[in-house]
């Protein structure tokens, strides 16, 4: 008979309790719940300096006292990191509403960012336009909301996309910011220059044209140009 000799080997883990330094939690929870200034830097992000639209003069004004901020916390070598180009940008002055007829009453609306100006005050009639989703938008601004993010896309990758819509028969918007260099809220000219060529072939049936060329006609339903 032959003897199997199991060896177990066990080791004993002294746990030494955790020496906390309760003068130090107590500092730190006192900062959190006593003086702390979220709701003031919030405020002054979002209220004050809001709404921080790319590029605008509220979007500096804001970075300028979140650098001064930083400055007076003690933080050294604070900075603005330079990007772009950016390309234009967009602020309102002033914006009102009202209903004349039958009786005066303020209605609450807001303007869409880069809606461009009224030439003075205008007057018209009321439109009811129930809206129950994205889709019942206008079709600039559901092209915005649902076209494929241009930015930073390379010419292969949108290939691809413009192929396998062509494929498919269906519609693929593309929405950028800005043409340069290829970055963030950036389209590379090499990347228009590809899907112009590939779109301006016959052989590819491809419709290439602006947002509004597109809207109006799928309003008037006429035959797209080739």
């Amino acid at each position: 008979m032959k003897r199997v000799t199991l060896l177990l080997f066990f080791a004993s883990l002294g746990l030494a309790a955790e020496n906390v330094d309760l003068t130090a939690v107590h500092r730190i929870r006192a900062e959190a719940f006593d003086r702390s200034k979220i709701s003031d830097h919030m405020f002054y992000l979002s209220d004050y300096y809001g709404p921080l639209v790319t590029n605008s003069s509220n979007f500096r004004k804001a970075a300028d006292w979140a650098m001064g901020r930083l400055k007076e916390y003690g933080l050294e070598n604070v900075r603005k990191e330079p990007w772009g180009p950016f390309g234009r940008t967009w602020e309102i002055d002033y914006f009102s509403a009202h209903m004349v007829e039958p009786n005066y009453a303020p209605l609450i609306g807001f303007a869409l960012a880069y809606t461009q100006a009224t030439d003075g005050p205008l007057t018209a009639e009321a439109v009811l336009a129930p809206m129950a989703g994205v889709t019942d938008l206008p079709f600039r601004v559901r092209a915005q909301a649902m076209g494929a993010p241009f930015d930073d896309m390379g010419p292969e990758q949108a290939l691809k996309l413009v192929k396998d819509a062509a494929e498919q028969g269906r519609w693929v918007i593309f929405v950028g910011h800005d043409i340069g260099p290829r970055r963030f809220q950036s389209v590379d000219p090499a990347t228009i220059e590809a899907i112009a060529a590939y779109a301006k072939d016959p052989a590819h049936g491809i419709w290439l044209d602006t947002a509004g060329a597109v809207a109006r006609h799928l309003a008037g339903r006429t035959q797209p140009r080739r």
